[in-house]
């Protein structure tokens, strides 16, 4: 299955995984991402199954003849893959995230 998004390849495997076989395109780093490591972000605080895998976080995703342009303007593309389901009252979900100021940058 072939997923357009912003003209980028991306195609999942047999179990519905992210599955990079793309010439040119590449990452630096997963972080997966499971319900243990969601604590203080759910509905049910005592919620704590460690095997229930929420998503999968893409560091630096992207085509590799662009990756310097990215890396000379402080840009940098990151890809989630979130699995579906509600293991508990509420539907699966990131843990957010925050953006430092880059002194000198907008």
């Amino acid at each position: 299955m072939m997923i357009p998004l912003l003209e980028f390849p991306t195609k999942l495997d047999s179990d519905g995984k992210f599955e990079n076989n793309f010439e040119g395109v590449s990452y630096s780093k997963c972080n997966p991402k499971y319900s243990n490591q969601m604590n203080g972000l759910l509905y049910e605080p005592q919620y704590e199954r460690s095997e229930i895998h929420y998503y999968d976080f893409y560091l630096d995703m992207g085509f590799d003849q662009y990756k310097k342009i990215f890396k000379d303007n402080d840009v940098r593309y990151d890809l989630i893959y979130m699995e579906g389901g509600t293991p508990s009252q509420e539907y699966i979900k990131t843990s957010g995230h925050f953006h430092k100021k880059i002194e000198g940058k907008i």
